[in-house]
């Protein structure tokens, strides 16, 4: 009998455990972080919103982020130039 209830016991226990891992993983942490800057790395003639040729985009987020899921997710706005192409791109005017 004893052993019945421990057995009851520990698989109740393991229940809960797994119930309370579900509902944090569903519930905690549900909105994506938001982005806090947006800046490039060379810039022509010093204006901040226009881009050299060979530059990146750096973003800088609200909280830590995994960099390969952000890449893959990554679109500037429709008609971003090739990586390739040799003409300047220009990042939207901030209406701030």
């Amino acid at each position: 009998m004893r052993r019945r209830v421990i057995s009851l016991g520990s698989l109740l226990l393991a229940v809960v455990a797994l119930a309370l891992v579900l509902v944090n993983a569903t519930l905690v942490d549900r909105r994506a972080p938001s982005v806090a800057g947006v800046s490039l790395s060379a810039t022509a003639n010093g204006d901040g919103t226009l881009a050299q040729t060979v530059t990146s985009i750096d973003i800088q987020f609200s909280e830590p982020v995994k960099t390969g899921s952000v890449e893959r997710r990554f679109r500037p706005f429709n008609g971003w130039p090739s990586t390739n192409c040799p003409l300047s791109a220009e990042l939207p005017r901030s209406s701030q």
